[in-house]
């Protein structure tokens, strides 16, 4: 298991855990211990159905509430206007993204041990990889 990690103190210093940063235990907030597969497989079902009983696809991927730009949120997820949703979030020490495209079942997940803006380049790259598995 990857362990999250936050940047140096200052120059020549080493790269520091997460483990005072976060939550020992995951909740509701973050800190699922998680394989990009689980997430994979996690957005399939928020999409067939099966994640909770008595709940629907469209009570999740309704959009709810206007985002800004071609997002809405919706329960627990935000979607975008062509219907692609998912999630986005990090703690200190972690970032992750993923991204479903219902109508071809293209899914886009990024888990990594640093935050987004601690290595130069990673959010530039996490952009690029959304505009080219999913579209802008």
């Amino acid at each position: 298991m990857a362990t999250g990690h936050l940047p140096p103190l200052g120059p020549g210093r080493p790269w520091r855990t997460n483990i005072y940063s976060v939550h020992p235990v995951g909740g509701g907030d973050g800190g699922a211990v998680v394989t990009a597969r689980d997430v994979e497989r996690f957005l399939r079902a928020v999409q067939q159905g099966g994640v909770w009983r008595g709940v629907a696809p469209a009570d999740l991927l309704t959009p709810r509430v206007r985002a800004g730009g071609a997002w809405s949120v919706g329960y627990g997820v935000e979607i975008r206007d062509d219907g692609v949703f998912g999630k986005d979030g990090g703690d200190p020490g972690v970032f992750a993204v993923a991204l479903r495209r219902p109508a071809d079942g293209t899914t886009l997940v990024v888990l990594a041990n640093v935050d987004e803006e601690a290595v130069p380049g990673l959010p530039d790259l996490t952009r690029s990889l959304v505009g080219a598995v999913l579209g802008r």
